[in-house]
């Protein structure tokens, strides 16, 4: 669609997900990618958000195209109607053993069921699970291009062209304009063409390792101030023969304390790099990744996964490019963006911060942020759930709580609000857009009320 074929994205798709309505939040007719490692629930993720819309009025699609096409879309199926999800819910799906071409078309198919939806006025969630497809014919569609004007066929591989205001591979100029052409189709329309919507969350798993080590603190770079050397020894400090004898046996323990959990680590890194997993055959490189990321309307990490905690989202690297605009009004009403800037405040000074009381504090303001936006697969997240944790958070019911004192405080306020003032309860979810009143302000601070 055209600049004047659309309208601003101004209204929230609320996904069940806390870390993404809270940090990344998703308006109506916008694209988001998610992106990890395999191993990083970036699948059930997706449907997570997918269920998350039962009873909202959003229609949504399921394209199952990649590691969940494996079984023929069957396990994801199966998912989605333990769920309760099948009712609002379309799934486009090929073989394990589609090729390339009928992955390509199943994408498309995906796209022409929202985009078919959207024209008669519905908003629609579009979930892709894998982008492969479209991103191999895509680059067999930029050989083809007539305007690389290449003689008698021949493709020139060094070939540089402007756009969009860079010198670039003019083959990778032709795949950038057919992706861009894709992803374009998702939008919000305006109240002529209807007012329906098209928002996509796009999954794309990055090759183990693309993302490691990048930033500064020691526990991600795993090699600034190790405990052992290379043989597994301990490496001990200068002066350890002269110190006492009771000091020499707490340092010795520590380190040989460390160096036990860093071998166990690596331990588990061989055991999980030898685990097969069906999005191993469906992962794709850092640049290509990138090129997505500049694309889509913003972006969500995902570092890792488990059963118990859910999913570890990196709050540097991700971002949504529409931003307030498309979060849920309560939640902006809290101030959620804060959030953002205490986690990544907390993790800069843990890893380069002085000893003191303002580290301790912002150790602690981080770990109760964790805690309250800690989720476990399968559950989803309610609108007023999360307003109820946020509050908790900004008004300072949670100081000096770790994450699972924070959590358990959360938990028991969210059981009696839903006792005590379902009706508010029942008003948050029904009105996403609208801001928190004074009143049900007041109403949530009793909650916690001694």
């Amino acid at each position: 669609p055209g600049v004047e074929a659309r309208k601003p994205i101004t209204t929230p798709l609320v996904t069940g997900i806390k870390a993404l309505d809270v940090l990344t939040p998703l308006g109506r007719g916008q694209c988001m990618l998610l992106t990890g490692e395999p191993g990083t629930g970036l699948t059930r993720l997706g449907i997570g958000a997918v269920a998350a819309q039962a009873g909202s009025g959003v229609r949504c699609v399921y394209g199952a195209t990649g590691a969940a096409a494996e079984d023929g879309g069957k396990g994801a199926m199966e998912e989605l109607r333990a769920a309760g999800a099948m009712g609002h819910t379309t799934v486009v799906s090929v073989d394990g053993d589609a090729s390339l071409a009928e992955r390509y078309a199943a994408t498309c198919a995906a796209f022409a069921v929202a985009e078919g939806a959207r024209a008669k006025g519905e908003d629609v969630l579009l979930v892709l699970d894998d982008f492969t497809g479209l991103v191999e014919f895509t680059k067999d569609m930029a050989r083809l291009s007539p305007q690389l004007d290449n003689p008698e066929g021949i493709i020139d591989e060094e070939k540089m062209v402007e756009y969009e205001g860079m010198i670039i591979n003019a083959l990778l100029a032709e795949r950038r304009r057919f992706l861009g052409t894709t992803l374009q189709r998702v939008a919000r329309m305006s109240d002529a063409l209807g007012g329906g919507s098209l928002t996509l969350l796009g999954i794309m798993y990055h090759e183990k390792g693309a993302y490691k080590g990048r930033k500064g603190s020691n526990k991600d770079t795993g090699a600034v101030g190790s405990a052992e050397g290379a043989d597994g020894t301990l490496q001990l400090p200068a002066g350890f023969d002269q110190m006492a004898p009771e000091m020499q046996a707490k340092i010795t323990a520590a380190l040989e304390k460390k160096r036990d959990a860093a071998m166990k680590a690596v331990e588990a890194r061989e055991a999980e790099a030898a685990a097969k997993r069906p999005e191993d055959a469906y992962t794709q490189p850092r640049s290509l990744v990138e090129e997505f990321m500049s694309i889509t309307d913003g972006q969500v990490m995902v570092e890792n996964f488990s059963e118990s905690n859910g999913w570890g989202i990196s709050v540097k690297d991700s971002v949504s490019r529409i931003g307030t605009p498309g979060a849920a009004g309560p939640l902006k009403s809290l101030d959620m963006m804060q959030l953002r800037l205490d986690v990544m405040q907390a993790d800069d000074m843990q890893a380069f911060g002085n000893n003191g009381d303002e580290k301790v504090q912002m150790r602690n303001r981080s770990s109760a942020i964790r805690g309250v936006l800690r989720q476990r697969p399968g559950e989803t997240a309610a609108l007023s759930a999360q307003t109820v944790g946020l509050f908790a958070l900004q008004k300072g019911y949670l100081k000096n709580m770790n994450a699972d004192e924070a959590a358990a405080r959360v938990n028991e306020a969210v059981t009696k609000a839903k006792d005590t003032i379902p009706e508010v309860m029942d008003a948050l979810d029904a009105n996403p857009s609208k801001a928190l009143s004074a009143e049900n302000s007041d109403l949530l601070a009793s909650l916690f009320a001694a």
